[in-house]
């Protein structure tokens, strides 16, 4: 007759060989990066907005709304949603809440 100690060894092999079958099968998730060679298949209409786009290079201490801040300073009202949408069109690989530094970047400057 099997002891407790005996049963509770095989019950944690058993989770653990379980758990490893399912980090095999699910896999690590990685991040994507787009090829250069495709670049170009992202196209994005400037003419249907009423902006200028502008390249900017990241550097240490910028951040998305500092920069946005700084290109934008003359326009009052400008939607920050719509900012997003048209920074995330015109960078379509880029992580917004994580800028890279040493990255040149798309801006729109509104009119």
């Amino acid at each position: 007759m099997p002891s407790i100690r005996t049963c509770t060894i095989i019950t944690l092999i058993f989770l653990t060989l379980i758990s490893i079958y399912m980090d095999l099968q699910t896999g690590i998730p990685t991040k994507t990066v787009p090829n250069k060679n495709n670049s170009s298949q992202h196209h994005y209409d400037q003419q249907s907005s009423s902006f200028q786009v502008i390249s900017y290079n990241i550097n240490n201490n910028d951040t998305l709304f500092s920069i946005f801040d700084h290109l934008n300073a003359n326009s009052s009202s400008i939607d920050i949603e719509q900012f997003l949408i048209d920074f995330q069109e015109l960078n379509p690989s880029a992580d917004i809440y994580q800028l890279e530094n040493n990255t040149t970047y798309l801006f729109p400057i509104y009119e």
